[in-house]
């Protein structure tokens, strides 16, 4: 029975040390140079050139507000007005104030002529006319202040409708609805303007400093995936904002209806020609673990990790800014069944593997 049981021992752990030994098949790839410059990518989101917080410069209850959501506006649409009742009160009371000034004005300028006539025949006072001339004054700067009150009383009636003043704006929000009072400066709705959109991407400070003002660049709308759309730097960020990175304002080149303020952006902007010399792998042949990044590499039939570190994700693979060398032949498929030394072989018929993948 003993020997039995070490028979047994003896047959598992030939077993094992079978199963360990196993030389799984692995698909390679020759390390080489990029072909090209991959350009730099941004993530970002689409804004108007301009947005524009409209409100009143008078106070009072709304009473007309036929803007929407998302309505286009032309110059003298009205956005708001308020309830004209009191303004218009005040206007009239402007204008009777008015009146009587011009009134006294006329009989003080009369009296004063008069005095005046009166006193060169000598048949009139010094202080008569000191009297008459005071009055006369008096009864000018009434005018003049009742006429101030007056044009005051039109602006404010005029400032009671809020219209829009340029071309090419949307609303796009509203803050207020009828028959809510509102402060002199309440924002009422925001519009924003303009028929070429912008787009605000974030650079980090690594990359910063290849960004220049006015290079051409090419920009995605996630909603309207491979379609292309021209754009070019307007401002490049002199100051970090949160994450480090660096804010850069594209303008794109041509308007387009399908285009909205808030939506999200990929925007690719050439790399300097000195960059053009890059290492790009396949995405599944880099692995990540508790350390960082890593590939492996086929060496005389052994699968020997080794710690890389990683740059941009582009169309064809990832960047790898070190830890490969061009020549080296790297391992694209079968990384989750490797371990540092396995024993491993090249699989056959390559090719066709690669158009299966494909």
């Amino acid at each position: 029975m003993r020997w039995l049981c070490l028979l047994l021992v003896a047959v598992s752990c030939t077993k094992r040390t079978f199963q360990e030994e196993e030389i799984r098949p692995v698909l390679t790839e020759t390390v080489e140079y990029y072909e090209g410059n991959p350009p730099l990518i941004f993530s970002g989101f689409s804004k108007a050139k301009q947005f524009i917080n409209t409100s009143f410069r008078v106070g009072g209850m709304i009473n007309f507000l036929p803007i929407k959501v998302g309505d286009r506006l032309q110059p003298g649409s009205v956005i708001a007005q308020l309830d004209q009742t009191d303004f218009y009160l005040r206007l009239q009371r402007a204008e009777a104030t008015l009146e009587e000034s011009q009134a006294e004005f006329r009989r003080a300028s009369a009296q004063y002529k008069r005095i005046k006539t009166l006193y060169e025949s000598e048949s009139a006072s010094r202080d008569e006319l000191d009297t008459a001339r005071a009055a006369f004054e008096s009864a000018k700067a009434l005018v003049e202040q009742s006429t101030s009150e007056l044009d005051l009383a039109r602006k404010e009636m005029s400032y009671t409708t809020l219209y829009a003043e340029q071309n090419q704006c949307e609303v796009s929000t509203k803050e207020v609805e009828v028959n809510e009072n509102v402060e002199a400066g309440q924002t009422i709705a925001t519009l924003t303007c303009g028929c070429i959109l912008e787009v605000e991407v974030a650079v980090p400070e690594s990359e910063i400093a290849k960004i220049e003002k006015g290079k051409e660049v090419t920009i995605y709308f996630n909603t309207l995936p491979g379609i292309a759309f021209a754009g070019r730097v307007e401002e490049v960020g002199v100051a970090a904002v949160a994450g480090a990175t660096f804010p850069v304002t594209i303008t794109l080149l041509e308007p387009d209806d399908r285009l909205r303020s808030g939506m999200a952006v990929k925007a690719l902007i050439p790399r300097p020609a000195e960059e053009g010399q890059m290492i790009v792998v396949p995405l599944e042949a880099v692995g990540e673990d508790k350390e960082g990044n890593f590939v492996y590499i086929f060496d005389n039939g052994i699968a020997k990790k080794r710690k890389v570190e990683i740059g941009d994700l582009l169309p064809d693979g990832v960047v790898i800014t070190s830890g490969l060398q061009p020549k080296e032949e790297l391992i694209i498929a079968g990384l989750r069944y490797l371990y540092d030394g396995k024993k491993v072989k090249k699989l056959e018929n390559t090719e066709a593997f690669k158009k299966k993948r494909t």
